[in-house]
């Protein structure tokens, strides 16, 4: 009877775990997604909330952590692919929302090279 009643517990505490031991109560982590088949370099990201420089990411990989005081669902990213500068600029956050715990991951995709243009999605967990 003691392991049917085990059973439930370990369902719901599974439910309950978001899946990244590297999220800390109060604590809001970045990482920066690398979504195209270049290596990004010289990246610079600046959520208003703290600014971290990262040197390369190479193709289809993650960056690690990096703590910030806050962020948006975009941010100030710049980064160079083959010496070709890419920058996005946000004019305000007025009406976004802002993420003060959890972990935020800003996915960079290339949608127009040849013009310097990405795409940044923000995913919250």
């Amino acid at each position: 009877m003691k392991k049917l009643a085990i059973i439930p517990l370990l369902i719901i505490l599974h439910a309950c775990d978001n899946g990244d031991p590297s999220v800390e109560p109060g604590v809001l982590k970045v990482r920066i997604q690398n979504a195209t088949s270049h290596t990004l370099e010289n990246i610079s990201v600046n959520t208003s909330g703290g600014i971290h420089i990262y040197s390369k990411l190479e193709p289809w990989h993650i960056s690690p952590d990096a703590e910030y005081d806050f962020a948006y669902s975009y941010a100030n990213i710049s980064f160079t692919i083959r010496s070709k500068v890419f920058t996005f600029q946000p004019i305000d956050f007025f009406g976004e929302d802002r993420y003060e715990e959890g972990l935020l991951i800003y996915r960079i995709e290339i949608t127009d090279f040849d013009k310097g243009q990405f795409s940044i999605e923000a995913i919250h967990k």
